[in-house]
């Protein structure tokens, strides 16, 4: 709702041409309205009540549209973190697997240059299972990315 100067005369600044007294006038969503009778409606008892219950309304809808605005951002924000989090519990766990199965890899290359050696070999175990050993006890307390392996 906003009050634009309306077109009165062809002076400037909506003034008459010729008439030093005229009073400028104001639309109001096509109205036009005086300052005068504005001023007239909001001296009445009646007037202002119903401009104050007119903005104590649009102040009520905005605030409503705020908190529903408000409580729709809280929900998308415990929606992305809650994504954040299982995306990073993940990460961790892929990072671990990748981790053993590098050890294993390591394991099984150094059992075949042992076999082509002629060097006796402990078959029994699994290479996934050693290198879950080796694992657990280089990597107590430390992240899995923080441990290095080297793969020939």
């Amino acid at each position: 709702m906003a009050w634009q100067p309306g077109a009165v005369g062809s002076g400037v600044g909506g003034m008459a041409a010729g008439d030093p007294n005229a009073v400028q006038a104001y639309t109001l969503q096509g109205t036009r309205v005086t300052p005068v009778a504005i001023w007239m409606s909001l001296t009445s008892q009646s007037g202002v009540m119903r401009f104050l219950q007119t903005e104590w309304h649009r102040h009520e809808r905005d605030r409503n549209a705020w908190e529903i605005e408000r409580e729709e951002m809280k929900k998308r924000i415990a929606g992305l973190e809650g994504e954040s989090r299982t995306s990073k519990g993940l990460r961790v766990s892929l990072e671990k697997h990748v981790k053993i199965l590098e050890i294993a890899l390591k394991r099984e290359r150094d059992k075949m240059k042992s076999l082509n050696k002629g060097e006796p070999v402990d078959i029994h175990k699994d290479s996934k299972e050693l290198a879950r050993e080796e694992l657990n006890t280089a990597g107590k307390g430390k992240h899995p990315s923080s441990i290095s392996i080297s793969c020939r």
